[in-house]
């Protein structure tokens, strides 16, 4: 059953919303704010693909569930919000490997779906921003779980009617081992995009989730350039010798500092260790 929570800005509970009854639900949800109301992207059993509802600020469910359905095949969901509509980036188990954008409207309705990139590994968790006048999207690219170490961080940039303006996608990061979990958020002059990086851990094992690895980022330009160093040997380092795993993060901008945040713990070589 989903369920909303709006908070505070002082952290303290204002209300809590039923958004979907009791019913079969699979996969993290994916949220955004347009400016007039929130757009949850959810999913279902197999069969029933992807859908969308609008909550407004005051936890009225505009769309009561099960809502608007698209993708009936989509997993690995993202969303931002941008110029009064919602972008989502998604994968479809029926086509391996590509990455689709589908532009949803303020109504909540989905258009058609179209490739934002192919040779997506197979196990990738997209992420998208908007930065003021496009979407930023950015995901992992390489063979996935036949070669993890291969893994890379890529991107590319969409308009919000959806023009692909990179002629192809461009590397963020293709380090040695594996670059992966890639989260993006904007400011008002670029977009960072942070990851969790494995350059430092050659050799470890890929059979622990999450695996040993740094937090790294980098600095994308309004025009798709990437800053702090070449993509095969740079990146910012946020956060190395952590001397555990990491996985899972969250960015997001405050108007003045970005904020990363992820799991840490099942120490190198234990598997069963502490989180």
């Amino acid at each position: 059953q989903w369920v909303g929570q709006f908070i505070a800005a002082d952290g303290q509970l204002q209300d809590s919303i039923e958004i979907s009854p009791p019913t079969d639900l699979w996969g993290p949800p994916a949220l955004a704010w347009n400016g007039a109301n929130y757009l949850l992207v959810t999913g279902g059993a197999d069969a029933f693909g992807m859908r969308t509802q609008r909550i407004s600020p005051t936890g009225v469910v505009l769309d009561p569930y099960p809502g608007n359905d698209f993708a009936p095949d989509g997993i690995n969901r993202a969303i931002a919000a941008g110029d009064g509509k919602w972008r989502a980036v998604y994968r479809r188990t029926s086509v391996p490997g590509s990455l689709f954008g589908t532009l949803i409207s303020a109504s909540g309705v989905a258009g058609a779906g179209f490739v934002i990139a192919t040779g997506v590994a197979d196990f990738a968790q997209p992420a998208v921003a908007f930065d003021g006048t496009n979407f930023l999207v950015a995901w992992e690219s390489g063979v996935g779980s036949a070669a993890p170490a291969a893994t890379d961080v890529y991107a590319r940039r969409v308009s919000p009617v959806g023009v692909l303006l990179d002629a192809v996608p461009f590397a963020v990061s293709t380090a040695p081992e594996a670059q992966w979990w890639p989260q993006v958020a904007c400011d008002a002059s670029n977009c960072l995009i942070a990851w969790v990086d494995r350059r430092a851990y050659p050799g470890q094992p890929y059979n622990v989730d999450p695996g040993p690895g740094d937090m790294y980022g980098a600095f994308v330009t309004r025009d798709g350039m990437v800053l702090n160093g070449d993509p095969a040997t740079g990146g910012l380092a946020i956060a190395t010798g952590i001397s555990a795993n990491a996985g899972y993060p969250g960015l997001a901008f405050n108007g003045a500092e970005y904020v990363l945040a992820w799991s840490r713990g099942a120490f190198l070589n234990n598997p069963g260790g502490p989180t």
